[in-house]
């Protein structure tokens, strides 16, 4: 078969023999040769792969790459082309036998492109190497398996999934290696997923990989520290002495101070009609712009928020959003795209058909953070009962695993009683389950009794920080933001913190007669109490003194 130099180039460069090239029988064809093969006329000649392995009685299948790629419609360059109306094939080198392809002794490594097959063939006696011609080409029009896969025996044979580097940044190229894991899983195969060692900005594929290193090493870097692939997620078998020294990334919090790590998963509870869906709508909010929630925990980056709101009527929730995004636009809280949501799905994450719609809708907007508000909404089970819960918040676990999302679950107190002795988050109602099912725990509740309902007290409760101090809020009526009112719930009391928090509530800078009647309707002190407190602010640094004529303004140190 003819075979232009520039083809043999190529190929060499991926470190296939000479001798291996002949053997799978890649060659050069025409324009008008291509044309035959495709169906269509690719405006050029280029490289053909037929698929010897896998060709059996029926017509010849011929991959083929363009010599001067072209762009489809969607703007992609078209490296590798198919032909017309063809399924999807599964490339097998054709020096393995069906002895080879039967033996449960002998491990798979499955890849993307067919010099990577190829050159695993050639490099890595002792393994079968075979491709697919993209990360979702295993499956054919009707979502089942191609039948290529009946060539093989996979129960209880070991399965190496090996896509490139960039499959560790691509979230649709993982969502196709899992796709395929659980496929190969539920033939019985024992799935391992590989990661190719590569530098940082760099893309290594196997036939890299293979081209700069023994295949000792390989066994030794990939196939021994692959990972056990399984439905929450691959799990790694690490060595004891070697983690001692292994570098960890730190992920960046979502909101600081432990209040929301990436992947965490957050609730937030309090008594029916206290405010705990204002209180996180707002925190969705600044999430989405990237702004302090409650003006004190850090965000540092803007985060795609997705809000399952399941409680309250589409109207009610439009009528509550109107109020907040206005007031937050005009202090520069702008979510934009940010915060999508969704009103009133028809879905129990409990049950197959519930899951997979919640799944589906996750990968479409692939957010950061999804808020679910609230549990009860969300499953048919007996939240008395432990066993039944446990196998509810599996299900988060299980969402967390596959999109590494941070979740936030809304959630309702019990029944108030005097001889409970719960406090704080122990007062979610249900199963004692939901104590130590989070990262961290929002707790709302009414400061006193003779202060109107939106007077209220947030409690937190971190697993992995320090604890924030308990918080006064007030929950503006007219904009449904909460402000805070104290660090403490000592009534007639003042600090300079609350001072500094008065300011940044009112952009930075206000005359002593605003501030100070601020102070006076969130914190009810004196006027006496004010002024020694701002004398302290100013003695610390904390706050400064602006004379302006006759009034005097003040505002945040600089």
């Amino acid at each position: 078969m003819r075979l232009e130099q520039h083809h043999l180039e190529d190929l060499r460069g991926s470190g296939l023999s000479d001798e291996f090239i002949r053997l799978a029988r890649f060659h050069s064809v025409s324009r008008q040769e291509a044309t035959r093969i495709l169906g269509f006329d690719p405006g050029c000649g280029g490289l053909a792969f037929p698929y010897v392995g896998t060709n059996g009685s029926g017509p010849q299948f011929i991959r083929f790459k363009p010599d001067k790629p072209f762009r489809d419609e969607r703007g992609r360059e078209a490296k590798y082309l198919s032909p017309k109306g063809a399924r999807n094939r599964l490339y097998v080198p054709p020096h393995y036998t069906k002895k080879e392809r039967l033996d449960k002794e002998c491990p798979v490594i499955l890849t993307e492109g067919e010099k990577k097959a190829a050159k695993a063939a050639q490099e890595l006696p002792g393994f079968v190497g075979v491709a697919l011609a993209g990360v979702w080409c295993f499956k054919d029009s009707s979502s089942s398996l191609i039948n290529d896969f009946k060539l093989f025996a996979w129960k209880g044979r070991p399965v190496y999934i090996c896509f490139d580097s960039d499959v560790v940044t691509k979230r649709p190229v993982r969502d196709a290696e899992n796709a395929l894991a659980a496929e190969l899983d539920k033939l019985g195969a024992d799935v391992f997923i590989c990661r190719l060692p590569a530098n940082p900005g760099e893309k290594v594929g196997l036939d890299d990989y293979l081209l700069r290193n023994s295949p000792e090493a390989f066994t030794r870097n990939v196939i021994l520290r692959a990972r056990v692939w399984s439905l929450r997620g691959h799990i790694a078998v690490e060595d004891a002495v070697e983690f001692m020294d292994k570098p960890i990334t730190e992920q960046e919090e979502i909101i600081g101070c432990g209040l929301l790590p990436a992947r965490s998963l957050l609730v937030a509870s309090a008594y029916s009609k206290v405010g705990k869906s204002v209180l996180v709508s707002n925190l969705a909010i600044c999430v989405a712009a990237g702004k302090p929630f409650l003006l004190q925990f850090p965000v540092p980056k803007r985060r795609r928020v997705l809000y399952f709101q399941m409680e309250i009527s589409e109207r009610s929730m439009q009528d509550r959003l109107q109020k907040m995004l206005r007031w937050a636009q005009q202090e520069g809280l702008n979510p934009g795209s940010f915060f999508k949501l969704v009103n009133l799905p028809p879905l129990k994450v409990d049950n197959d058909d519930g899951i997979k719609a919640a799944m589906r809708i996750i990968r479409a907007c692939e957010p950061e953070v999804v808020i679910w508000d609230p549990l009860y909404k969300l499953h048919s089970q007996d939240e008395n009962k432990s066993y039944a819960m446990q196998r509810v918040l599996d299900k988060f676990d299980y969402l967390r695993s596959v999109f590494g999302i941070a979740q936030i679950i809304v959630h309702h107190h019990g029944k108030p009683s005097k001889d409970s002795g719960k406090e704080g988050f122990q007062m979610m109602r249900g199963s004692s389950v939901f104590d130590a099912f989070a990262d961290s725990y929002l707790t709302l509740t009414r400061w006193k009794k003779n202060k109107p309902s939106n007077y209220q007290k947030l409690e937190f409760t971190l697993r992995n920080a320090e604890e924030p101090a308990p918080l006064v809020l007030y929950r503006n009526p007219d904009t449904l933001w909460y402000e805070i009112l104290a660090d403490s719930d000592d009534q007639g009391k003042l600090s300079v913190a609350n001072v500094v928090n008065a300011l940044m509530h009112l952009s930075g800078q206000a005359s002593r007669q605003e501030l100070s009647e601020y102070l006076i309707r969130t914190h009810a002190v004196s006027q006496r109490t004010i002024n020694e407190t701002f004398k302290e602010g100013v003695e610390l640094d904390r706050i400064r003194k602006i004379p302006e004529g006759k009034e005097m303004t003040y505002a945040l140190h600089e």
